[in-house]
């Protein structure tokens, strides 16, 4: 009964604040044990989580948004992440060189940041940045080149630059130059 409602009510309260791994530096080790939030099976199955599934969950933990550096940190240091799958697989198989420098990886971030996407989100950022360039590698016909994204592309996806690469010489592929007409 009214035990019950207190207890409620306080893990309402701790869910309203914000939670996760990386600890705040402004609070202390007290303070940020009391944002803590321990949730109890019983607390999943009022959800409607089916008690078959929830005997299967080792440890149940709650985390917060990640930070734009995690996020960065994510995509540039995890084996499994989709842009490092992009990058392994543009040189593996289409023997293109992925060129791009940390304030693309950045703004990758920052835009699963600002779209609260988190590191899901970051996924669809990654394909997105890069469908169109998939496609159009195959202008390469099978020759070495080198695929150069910016930020720009984060939001263009038609905004990068392919080249073909034989020796010390580089062609570009993508875009198209335009010729210009010479009147006579």
């Amino acid at each position: 009964g009214a035990a019950q409602a207190i207890i409620n009510n306080k893990i309402k309260e701790k869910r309203q604040k914000p939670l996760g791994f990386a600890p705040d530096a402004s609070k202390t080790k007290e303070e940020q044990e009391e944002n803590e939030v321990v949730i109890e099976p019983e607390d999943l199955l009022k959800f409607g989580l089916k008690a078959e599934l929830l005997r299967r969950f080792p440890v149940i933990k709650v985390v917060k948004n990640l930070s734009e550096n995690q996020l960065v940190t994510i995509l540039s240091d995890s084996k499994i992440s989709n842009f490092n799958l992009y990058k392994k697989a543009f040189e593996d198989v289409d023997h293109v060189k992925l060129v791009c420098n940390r304030p693309v990886l950045e703004e990758m971030a920052k835009k699963a940041k600002g779209e609260k996407a988190g590191a899901s989100g970051l996924k669809r950022i990654v394909d997105d940045t890069f469908q169109v360039a998939v496609r159009k590698i195959r202008l390469l016909n099978g020759d070495n080149g080198r695929l150069i994204i910016s930020k720009q592309t984060i939001d263009d996806p038609t905004k990068f630059k392919l080249y073909r690469v034989k020796g010390k010489e580089k062609e570009l592929v993508y875009p198209p130059t335009k010729m210009k007409k010479l009147m006579k």
